[in-house]
């Protein structure tokens, strides 16, 4: 005897777990990778089916089933991804984690302003890697949180799609492309920020403006003598005798300086710039690998500005992209100072120091910048090694040009050095 085939009420063969109720909707039967028996239900056998009206969209039946034989190759539980939300994963997380309160505290309130009613609410069969990205995106585009805050909330979200991954509810972790993008934009931006500053410096330095060793040393006298310095002279004292950009100082922390050991380590820039029409505090890796170095604090006046400077604050400031514990601060005395602010006050303390002393003294058309490039002429004057000299400002050790440029001879020292030439000569006579 041959088994009668089953057809539906539009006569069309229905293939095997496949069947039609008396209502009109289809159901496939089948079994999980458990080995429970499992159903779902749709109004449609393929998508040109009609839906009645006033019923529930679904996918067709044909199509739910190509997505349970798809996901089963994979391992994934279909049935409790499509009856499971983010969310619902996220509370089982929560509660497996043994955490202090105001850490559980800080986690619940980042999740609820940020995923529970957005992310948190999809099923997690309906999860896509757009999905992900586009949430991600959105942070960073549309509310303009920081990438430290993302990175704060992402490894919320992370751990629980790691979760979703080990009870065969996802195949992926979809968050963790989504984070390295935004990584990636800022790293971009800080890269072209970076490459504009460079440029302005450039233009500044064109005019090759240095301080002759005078006119340091008056500069550095009526920083240490006169009151209306004070809340620069530590400032631009590091930076007449590191030569480090005015970004790296900034950036500097209580944990970047070493009196025992008489190291400042240089580990960032800060930056302060406008991203989609919000201006806010930026903080960087240093613009190249050789950035990241450690200058000697090898003078008594580097090291008493130093210590002075770290005297003044005993709290550790405003976080900035998981950064805090900032050296030097703006007059609110909780966010590190600006570039911009470190030249105007270095505009207002050269016109002061204009004012006392003679004309040859005299310093004009000079920024924080310029520091820089006195530096490193001074180290070329005083024969220090050059792969010393470039260790100490950042400069990579196989390319003599950048160096190069920064370093601008006196008209003195020129004729100082060319004279050798004729000592020489009359010793050979």
């Amino acid at each position: 005897m041959t088994n009668k085939k089953r057809r539906d009420s539009k006569n069309r063969l229905l293939h095997t777990g496949e069947s039609q109720l008396s209502d009109g909707r289809y159901m496939y039967r089948y079994y999980d990778m458990y080995g429970n028996r499992k159903k779902v239900y749709s109004w449609q056998l393929v998508a040109t089916d009609l839906i009645p009206a006033g019923a529930k969209a679904t996918k067709p039946l044909r199509e739910l089933i190509t997505e349970i034989n798809a996901d089963k190759a994979k391992g994934i539980d279909t049935f409790t991804s499509k009856n499971t939300t983010i969310n619902e994963q996220w509370d089982c997380y929560l509660k497996e984690k043994y955490l202090k309160d105001s850490t559980t505290s800080n986690y619940i309130y980042l999740w609820d302003k940020y995923i529970r009613n957005s992310l948190g609410q999809i099923k997690i069969s309906n999860l896509t890697a757009q999905i992900v990205m586009d949430h991600y995106l959105m942070m960073y585009n549309d509310l303009y949180l920081s990438e430290g805050t993302i990175s704060a909330i992402h490894n919320l979200i992370s751990p629980v799609f790691n979760r979703c991954i080990d009870d065969d509810l996802l195949s992926k972790n979809y968050a963790t492309r989504a984070m390295k993008t935004i990584k990636n934009i800022e790293a971009k931006k800080a890269e072209e920020l970076l490459k504009i500053t460079a440029q302005g410096n450039d233009t500044e330095s064109t005019e090759k403006v240095i301080l002759s060793p005078e006119q340091e040393a008056a500069f550095i006298k009526f920083l240490e003598t006169d009151t209306r310095c004070k809340k620069w002279k530590n400032l631009f004292m590091v930076l007449i005798k590191t030569g480090a950009r005015v970004s790296e100082i900034c950036g500097l922390t209580s944990d970047d300086i070493d009196l025992i050991n008489g190291v400042i380590k240089i580990r960032r820039n800060v930056l302060y710039f406008k991203i989609n029409n919000k201006c806010r505090f930026f903080v960087s890796t240093p613009k190249t690998k050789a950035g990241v170095r450690d200058i000697p604090i090898y003078c008594e006046k580097l090291k008493n500005a130093l210590e002075d400077e770290l005297s003044k604050y005993s709290d550790s400031g405003t976080e900035i992209d998981e950064v805090s514990g900032w050296i030097f601060r703006n007059r609110y005395r909780q966010r590190p100072l600006k570039a911009s602010n470190c030249n105007d006050g270095l505009k207002r303390t050269i016109a002061w120091y204009n004012e006392s002393v003679e004309e040859k003294l005299k310093i004009k058309n000079f920024s924080c910048h310029n520091f820089r490039h006195t530096f490193i002429s001074r180290c070329a004057t005083c024969g220090v090694a050059n792969l010393v000299t470039k260790a100490i400002v950042g400069h990579e050790p196989d390319k003599n040009d950048v160096t190069n440029r920064y370093t601008h001879l006196s008209l003195e020292y020129i004729k100082e050095e060319i004279s050798k030439l004729e000592k020489i000569k009359r010793k050979e006579v």
